[in-house]
């Protein structure tokens, strides 16, 4: 892990020397990220309801470090890490009594490489870490694949902007569901409003989730889920401390009757509401 970690610095610093050499005005930063905090009703991860009562904090951390750029099928390539964590007041399934760590649910740590293909497709690969604080769950390990499009260039406002993802859990952790796969196919198609420095966004993501073998318990089909999420620039905020955004989501579910029946009391039509806080940099 550090000789990987000390060579994606080196080519980092390599390339960040090259372009300060040319000094051209039109380079992109190497670093780049977003931070947010979110406020939600529920916590519904791949369809699975972890918690529907009191109130939920997460707070996200995500810099993406660029070490290459060239003209080829690889266009750029960053380095990323992720950072997540969930914060419940209500979680009967804790195991501390330190009323500190009791409520800190989840930390989830995601690194690894995106590479942007022909400036149109990325793909991610990453490492993804679990940790319960408060013990409601063991530690796991699983290993996530992205490939997204950017078809506006084609599409224009009308983009719909497809994913598809494969999430691989590795054995410890999941109970039965380390078995098998996770697979999601999605969209999200939306529309921009107002200034075009600080335009008011309007997003529709859609997303289906599917399960190999046993990550559903021995059933295909997870859940369908279906958004619409606005956000609203905060143009008061001075510019030189980030741009920031207020949004606010609401989620419609179609849960499987296993992931009900597991995680939700049966119940399968679930909805889910989250108010965010955040900026990009």
């Amino acid at each position: 892990m550090g000789r990987v970690l000390a060579s994606v610095v080196a080519a980092f610093l390599i390339e960040t020397s090259a372009g300060q050499d040319a000094a051209s005005p039109e380079l992109e930063p190497r670093l780049s990220g977003s931070a947010q905090i979110g406020v939600a009703d529920k916590y519904i991860y791949h369809g699975y309801v972890l918690e529907n009562q009191g109130a939920i904090i997460q707070p996200e951390f995500e810099v993406l470090a660029r070490f290459y750029s060239g003209e080829t099928v690889v266009t750029k390539a960053s380095w990323r890490l992720y950072l997540f964590s969930s914060f419940q007041t209500h979680e009967s399934r804790a195991e501390v009594t330190d009323a500190m760590i009791r409520s800190w649910y989840e930390v989830q740590v995601e690194t690894g490489i995106v590479l942007e293909l022909a400036k149109h497709f990325t793909f991610s690969a990453s490492y993804v870490r679990f940790e319960s604080p408060n013990h409601a769950f063991i530690a796991a390990n699983a290993a996530e694949f992205i490939l997204s499009l950017d078809d506006s260039e084609w599409l224009g406002a009308c983009a719909l902007y497809p994913h598809v993802s494969w999430f691989r859990p590795f054995p410890g952790g999941w109970a039965s569901s380390d078995e098998g796969s996770y697979f999601e196919f999605g969209i999200e198609p939306e529309r921009s409003f107002g200034k075009s420095e600080r335009p008011v966004t309007i997003s529709l993501p859609i997303a289906i989730g599917l399960g190999q073998k046993r990550y559903y318990l021995g059933e295909h089909f997870g859940f369908f889920s279906a958004s619409v999420s606005v956000s609203v620039p905060l143009a008061f905020i001075p510019s030189s401390w980030g741009e920031w955004n207020l949004g606010l989501s609401g989620t419609y579910y179609r849960l499987g009757r296993n992931v009900a029946d597991s995680s939700n009391g049966g119940i399968r039509n679930e909805s889910a509401f989250t108010l965010t806080l955040g900026t990009e940099f």
